[in-house]
């Protein structure tokens, strides 16, 4: 005969055992329901099904936790990150503009060479042109990236009070 074991002293579903004419400590006959998402729990007198959310990943009020107990998953619960902050957002876009500046550092040598050693074409110097008018719009962007930080800040400071 199936015993059905559970654990000591919460209760939660452990698994078949074989009953060999004696009943097994923490086990019942009776056999335990199942549903995904969810664990059988041993009241006592029968099984019910508790959610199974155990071990998941996610965020508790927007700080990176893990659910260590069966049940519903907690107040402030959610699986997706919170949004970045205006200073994250900043923090991005300054890596992005100086990887950028970096492509077009690099970009810019070949006509720069051809340039020097006197055997450049017009190609060469429009390039130079088109590098040099992006490099300059996203030096001036990164610049003003402090004060947007900074207006930002505020704006979400004002709506907090509000």
């Amino acid at each position: 005969m199936r015993a059905y074991r559970y654990t000591v002293p919460d209760g939660y579903y452990a698994g078949e055992v074989e009953d060999h004419g004696l009943l097994p400590a923490n086990a019942t006959h009776v056999p335990p329901e199942s549903l995904e998402g969810f664990i059988p729990h041993w009241t006592g007198e029968g099984w019910e099904l508790v959610e199974d959310h155990k071990g998941k990943q996610g965020y508790l009020d927007g700080q990176p936790h893990t659910i260590k107990d069966y049940g519903p998953p907690p107040e402030g619960w959610s699986d997706t990150p919170p949004p970045p902050t205006a200073a994250e957002i900043a923090a991005q876009r300054r890596a992005e503009i100086l990887a950028r500046l970096a492509e077009i550092d690099a970009a810019s040598v070949r006509p720069l060479r051809a340039i020097a050693q006197g055997d450049d074409m017009q190609t060469d110097h429009d390039k130079l042109a088109v590098l040099d008018a992006e490099a300059v719009a996203l030096r001036t962007e990164l610049a003003e990236l402090p004060a947007l930080i900074e207006s930002v800040s505020e704006e979400s400071e004002s709506v907090t009070q509000c």
